[in-house]
């Protein structure tokens, strides 16, 4: 990445820099009677440095003896400076002041952020042209006056690749600031970040000579599509482009912009607030690019968004070159509200053989305030604490169903006084969308709000639960909570994960309302005892209202090689060893069905 402080290799070729440091290595181990660190050599310094940050390098090594005075001195050595709130807590020493001057040519990466740039800092010490090596600059708090002499500074230096600028909020017309940063002759990378809601760019179209060499920028501050169209037609070899778009102000006339060629744009990130699908459309049309990646995030009550057909037309349309889409939308709770007449015909369109084929999948998220739709390739769809159901599922499934019903729910929603109705009506929202297949709830939840959720899903393949509520004292399987739910809905359920076990009459619950469950993984069961429960376990293994079940995992942070031995005792006790196996994993303790 063209923004990493890394030393750079002194080879062009990364390949023989790898070969550089695996023969450091062998050399190192070929050392093993050294003694002393001064015996090693100056190249594994080198190495080493590349982690400190200059100062401590200063502090820690300065006059420490002539050998490492060699090594600070050395043109080899190249410097991270990182430089923060000196002005605050009245540190900075003449003596480091000192030792920047007399090596600026040795820094190759620059940070000062907040009080660093108009106090003490830029007075005594400026960036001028004897900075012949510094290649990543990072700015932070920086005055507008002060952002302006510097960037007229550093169209001197001769490797400048990166810069970040954080801005202030008092920035207002960042005209003259993008027009320095585009004069620098060999910028690659480039972030601005400024955060004020009423900035402004009026740079008019740039002509040929103005050109500038960059090739990632990342606009993160607010701007319209007339503006951004302004800003990239200074960069005709920009890679990557990542930009917020000002939803506040109406891009007037937007239609009648001439479109852009960016030849080598390959991945393309927008963040956009109150957008509409149409805009979007029209935006991508006057780009004429080869876009692989796209990455969307946006809020707004357009719910265009949700149409998987309207995304497919598009994305045939307009970008056939896509290899991963990555799009999150978010509708808050209120816009629901006020969206009454509701397409059902837009209902599992994600889930068409166009998506299945891209292996690109819909997840939903219902939080604090809003539902979240996102579509991610599959790779990314399941998180690590779902990846143990995935290994379980059958394998003769042809992926192309797997991927039809792979589209999970994650309620993140807290429920308290009475709000059951309100995360009723969100799931029914959800399910004018899509069908649910596998279930997350993060949030405390007690017995008959879990049996009451469950009742409005009926294809539901698995389930991930965080806790039960402390509120409820005794886990008992009464007509009241089973009121709620069908025996299909229960019996459709053959993978469950369980964050948190406090109690062992919770499994018996789960073990009730689930007679079909195949697959079971409980993450912590600290506050059991582990003998027992693996006996509770074993006994409804070889219950025959149980004789679906065929794994549990479980997680036991203190797991010894000892206790391992009895929990094998227990399974031979039982007589149950020739059926079952038991392993240990990394903590964890597998239980399987040799079937």
């Amino acid at each position: 990445m063209m923004k990493g402080t890394k030393r750079p290799s002194t080879s062009p070729n990364d390949d023989r820099e790898k070969k550089k440091k695996k023969k450091l290595q062998i050399r190192l181990n070929e050392r093993t009677s050294l003694t002393c660190i001064e015996h090693f050599s100056n190249e594994l310094f080198y190495e080493i440095f590349d982690y400190l940050d200059g100062i401590d390098i200063y502090n820690t090594f300065t006059d420490l003896n002539y050998c490492f005075h060699q090594i600070l001195t050395s043109p080899s050595l190249l410097l991270k400076i990182k430089l923060n709130d000196w002005e605050s807590n009245k540190r900075f020493p003449i003596k480091y002041k000192h030792f920047l001057q007399m090596n600026k040519h040795q820094i190759f990466s620059l940070s000062l952020s907040k009080s660093t740039s108009h106090g003490l800092f830029f007075p005594d010490f400026t960036i001028t042209s004897s900075f012949i090596r510094l290649q990543s600059l990072s700015i932070e708090g920086i005055q507008l006056n002060l952002l302006i002499s510097l960037l007229l500074k550093l169209t001197r230096l001769p490797c400048l690749f990166s810069l970040t600028i954080n801005g202030l909020n008092t920035f207002h017309n960042l005209t003259n600031i993008y027009r320095l940063i585009y004069a620098l002759p060999k910028l690659k990378y480039n972030k601005f970040c400024y955060h004020g809601d009423h900035s402004f760019t009026s740079l008019s179209k740039a002509k040929e000579k103005h050109f500038s060499p960059l090739e990632y920028l990342i606009l993160d501050h607010p701007c319209t599509f007339q503006e951004l169209f302004s800003l990239i037609s200074y960069t005709p070899h920009l890679h990557r482009l990542t930009f917020l778009h000002k939803w506040f102000i109406h891009d007037e006339n937007f239609n009648q912009i001439s479109s852009i060629d960016l030849p080598y744009l390959s991945h393309l990130t927008v963040n956009s607030y109150y957008g509409t699908f149409d805009d979007l459309q029209i935006f991508i049309s006057k780009i004429h690019c080869k876009l692989t990646i796209f990455n969307l995030f946006i809020v707004s009550p357009d719910i265009t968004f949700l149409s998987g057909d309207r995304w497919e037309r598009f994305l045939i349309q307009y970008l056939p070159h896509l290899v991963e889409f990555s799009f999150k939308y978010s509708l808050s709770f209120a816009e629901i509200q006020e969206n009454v007449d509701f397409d059902r015909n837009m209902q599992n369109q994600f889930h068409s053989s166009f998506w299945i084929q891209q292996n690109w999948i819909l997840d939903v998220e219902i939080d604090f305030n809003a539902i979240v739709y996102s579509i991610k390739p599959f790779w990314k769809h399941f998180n690590r604490n779902l990846q143990w159901f995935s290994q379980q599922q059958d394998y003769s499934m042809e992926l192309s169903n797997k991927l039809s019903k792979s589209t999970r729910l994650v309620i993140i929603y807290e429920l308290f006084n009475d709000n059951m109705d309100d995360l009723l009506s969100y799931i029914d929202h959800v399910f004018n969308i899509t069908d649910i297949y596998h279930l997350e709830i993060l949030e405390d939840i007690s017995f008959a709000e879990l049996t009451e959720i469950l009742s409005v899903f009926h294809q539901l393949h698995s389930l991930q639960l965080s806790t039960f509520s402390s509120k409820v004292k005794k886990c008992t399987l009464n007509e009241d909570i089973l009121c709620y739910i069908t025996k299909k809905q229960r019996n459709s359920i053959k993978q469950l994960k369980l964050m948190r076990l406090r109690k062992t009459d919770e499994f018996d619950f789960l073990m009730k309302l689930f007679p079909r469950l195949i697959h079971l993984k409980i993450n912590d069961i600290t506050h059991l005892n582990v003998k027992q429960f693996v006996q509770q376990m074993i006994n409804q293994m070889n219950m025959k209202s149980h004789r679906y079940l065929r794994s549990i995992c479980f997680r036991i942070s203190t797991m010894t090689n000892d206790l391992f031995e009895e929990l094998k005792q227990i399974i031979n006790q039982k007589r149950i060893f020739s059926c079952f196996t038991i392993q240990w994993r990394s903590n964890e303790i597998y239980i399987e069905s040799k079937e």
